[in-house]
This record gives C-alpha cells, structure tokens and sequence, in this order.
C-alpha cells in the first residue's frame, strides 16, 4: 500500500505542501540506490552490461506507506546489444535528458539527469520542464530551460550541497554527471550532515508526509 511519485507530487502541488528536504533526501538516496543495483549488472564474464531505464519518471517509483522506496514497471535498454528507439509516451517527455531530446546515443548517464529533474520537482513543488505541447517540452529539455533551485517563492533554506548534487545530475553534458553510486553518498551525506539524520529519520519523513497527503486517496 502506498503512492507512485507522480501521485505523491500532484497532491503536493494541489495542497501547496512541498515535500520536506529530509523526505526529497531519502527519495532521491533510494532511486540512486536502484539506480546503481542496475546499471552495476554484469554478464557471466563479469562484463558490466551497461543497463540503464532511459524511461525512468515518477511514475515508476512506488513510495510505501513505511516511507520505502522502490522502482517499479521501469523497461531496461541493454546499449551494447542492439538499441531500436521506440516512440515514448507522452508522460514521458518531461524526465528525458538532453542528449535524449536530440536523439543522440544513451548510456547510463540519461537515468541521472531523470533522477535530478525528479529531485527540484520535489523541492520546488512545480513541474520543471512540462510546457504547453509536447513539442515545447522537448525543445525545453533541449535548451535545459529550468528555473533556479532558488525561486521557490518560500522561507525554506536551501543546502548548498542539495543544489551542488541536483545542479551536478542536471548537467547538459552526461559525461559531467554523477554516478548512481556518487548521487547516492553525496545525498547521504548530506542527510547525515543535516543535525545527524539518519536514513531512518528520511524514511518518517516521507512516510509521515505520505500519510498526509493520501488521507484523500483512503
């Protein structure tokens, strides 16, 4: 029992209730988790697969009541073997990375900048790239047109760290963004720098601020 993310994060918007960092950091340290699980799968000779979702959005990561985290229904593209692009669904377009925007070749780099659009749509409670078409969505991906961490029009106090991590897995070139494995400890990091939490503590977080906003859905 539980919501998706996109679930959590329309009733979020409805109910003008951003979800706490302390929650965003326990998210966005399990999807990293997944992420790296995934794309650290190697064949029988220990060759590293190089898996990656390229599908990867709020749809597909399931929040339990307990706060757990985990992906579901996410297709897996193997980009040694043969690669056929197929079209994406509209509720797509909005987490596509850069590269795919232009139609370039992916790797597992695409999964990280998905992950980062899904963090600032946390904090700043607001879709990042949606446009009026399908069409200017992607041509906002394309030119990486997104608002500052900062213009939350609120008195939460932004961690420098937490805008160094997103701003990192949001880099137009994929290259220059992080692994899953080095998303996830600079979010624990910070989780633990922040007057000791623990990954407990993230855990309530979300769990209490998933109770609160479902109570419509019971």
């Amino acid at each position: 029992e539980g919501a998706t993310l996109i679930a959590l994060l329309e009733l979020g918007r409805a109910a003008a209730a951003p979800m706490p960092l302390p929650a965003i950091l326990h998210l966005g340290r399990s999807v990293a988790r997944d992420l790296a699980t995934i794309h650290r799968q190697t064949d029988a000779q220990g060759v590293n697969l190089r898996l990656c979702l390229r599908t990867l959005d709020p749809q597909a990561v399931f929040i339990e009541r307990s706060g757990a985290v985990s992906l579901i229904g996410c297709g897996l593209a193997n980009f040694i073997s043969h690669f056929v692009e197929q079209e994406l669904e509209a509720r797509h377009l909005a987490y596509l990375s850069p590269e795919q925007a232009h139609g370039l070749p992916l790797d597992q780099q695409t999964d990280l900048f998905s992950l980062g659009v899904m963090l600032q749509e946390a904090w700043l409670n607001a879709p990042l790239f949606i446009r009026k078409t399908p069409l200017e969505t992607v041509r906002a991906i394309q030119a990486l047109e997104r608002p500052p961490l900062t213009s939350l029009g609120t008195s939460r106090q932004l961690p420098v760290d937490f805008e160094r991590i997103v701003d990192a897995l949001l880099h137009r070139e994929a290259p220059r963004r992080p692994s899953a494995e080095q998303a996830g400890q600079g979010l624990a990091a910070l989780q633990t720098s922040l007057e000791g939490m623990s990954q407990e503590d993230g855990q309530r977080a979300l769990a209490t601020y998933l109770r609160g906003l479902t109570r419509v859905l019971v």
